[in-house]
């Protein structure tokens, strides 16, 4: 027996989750390009969102990069939109579907329910087969819970990560202070037993004289530990080879989206420098 032409059976891929975060926020999330830039698409995915038109007839237009370099155009036009109930998607182009985002309140909490509408059940399983479109979802929406929980600690100002500090085993601490210092641009917060913590901006190391430690030069590739985004890489460029900072990785742009560059310590210690493009 054959199903209606207004069946959904065979045709529909959907995904339902519990989010802990209040369903005006979720709302936010969904239609404030500052925000959805962060979240949307599977793991590894970058977006750059040309424009944003968030009402009915309106037009969604947006580049995804991909982790090996890709980029995927994508043209969606908004359907309908029920604040903050629900918004429709039509995807214009290839392949053609049509995305419901249905929000439900339950206390502080919202469930979200995806379908995504394909028009027959031979694209539906190209789709996955071709680009595991059921894996990409359930990634999707991860993302998506990942990000507006964080987004919901920051507004609540319940428990939020607000800095990370690397601890760092040296060899021979005032050797090493002083490397961050003259060569790195790094300033002292304390100094205290044989601990010496310092920062550059947001990037803050604390350094542990461990005489009898095992060296980070005897690990090679496995002594990288921070990965640090700025703004202005190739000035920072400059101004590390200036000051005599030794360059193991040099400056470059990759087909991952990023211009970086690498250092390596006194200590044996990579860091690499990074700036999106």
């Amino acid at each position: 027996m054959q199903n209606s032409p207004d069946s959904t059976e065979g045709r529909s891929l959907e995904i339902t989750r519990l989010l802990d975060a209040p369903r005006d926020l979720v709302w936010e999330v969904w239609t404030n390009p500052e925000h959805i830039q962060h979240w949307w698409g599977p793991e590894g995915f970058r977006n750059t969102i040309y424009k944003m038109e968030v009402r009915p007839g309106g037009v969604w237009e947006f580049m995804m990069h991909g982790p090996d370099g890709t980029d995927y155009r994508n043209l969606h036009m908004y359907v309908e939109l029920v604040k903050p109930e629900r918004i429709v998607l039509q995807h214009v182009n290839g392949p053609k579907f049509t995305l419901t985002a249905t929000f439900t309140e339950e206390g502080r909490k919202t469930r979200l329910h995806l379908q995504s509408l394909f028009e027959s059940e031979e694209q539906l399983a190209h789709v996955i087969k071709a680009v595991k479109a059921d894996v990409g979802l359930k990634q999707n929406v991860d993302r998506l819970e990942a990000y507006v929980v964080g987004q919901s600690e920051i507004r609540n100002r319940k428990s939020a990560i607000v800095e990370t500090r690397y601890v760092l085993a040296v060899q021979n601490l005032a050797a090493s202070v002083e490397h961050y210092q003259e060569k790195l641009g790094f300033t002292t917060d304390w100094a205290y037993d044989g601990w010496h913590q310092l920062r550059r901006g947001s990037f803050v190391v604390m350094l542990g004289e461990c005489s009898d430690d095992r060296s980070a030069f005897e690990t090679r590739n496995h002594s990288y530990f921070a990965y640090v985004q700025v703004e202005g890489v190739d000035e920072l460029y400059k101004e590390l080879v200036g000051r005599g900072a030794e360059i193991h990785y040099p400056l470059g742009s990759k087909p991952w989206g990023m211009r970086e560059f690498g250092i390596i310590t006194v200590d044996g210690h990579r860091i690499m420098f990074g700036q999106q493009l």
